[in-house]
């Protein structure tokens, strides 16, 4: 449901051609990118860019996911209607946990009302 690709921001360390060719290789059809960490705040951008990326060799389809508070920091929500209207397929803040049960509950209220997918990681903090 979630995979770490690199781009964008961290091209060095895995491209989405690499990606979708491993991808393909173990037999899944479809990635689903999880949000950036770095750079932050840019979440339009991101959505963009990966349903934008040039056309190339692919062998695996690949969606974008955006980031559920902003920043990936669990203290404020994401515009999740227009990010979800932008391209985006669901919500997550990738392996960070939103320990925040106010933010959370008001996350999903919100989700609940543009038919939007929360992938949450649940683990508390130490």
């Amino acid at each position: 449901m979630r995979a770490f690709v690199g781009e964008p921001g961290l091209g060095h360390r895995e491209t989405f051609a690499s990606a979708s060719q491993a991808a393909a290789t173990g037999g899944i059809t479809t990635i689903i990118c999880q949000p950036t960490p770095e750079p932050r705040d840019r979440q339009f951008g991101d959505v963009d860019f990966v349903l934008r990326r040039p056309a190339t060799p692919r062998s695996s389809n690949i969606h974008p996911m955006a980031a559920l508070t902003k920043g990936m920091r669990g203290e404020e929500m994401t515009e999740i209607g227009l990010l979800k209207a932008a391209g985006a397929v669901a919500f997550s803040d990738g392996d960070r946990s939103v320990t925040n049960a106010q933010v959370m509950r008001r996350a999903l209220t919100y989700a609940r009302d543009f038919d939007a997918l929360i992938v949450h990681h649940t683990e508390d903090p130490i």
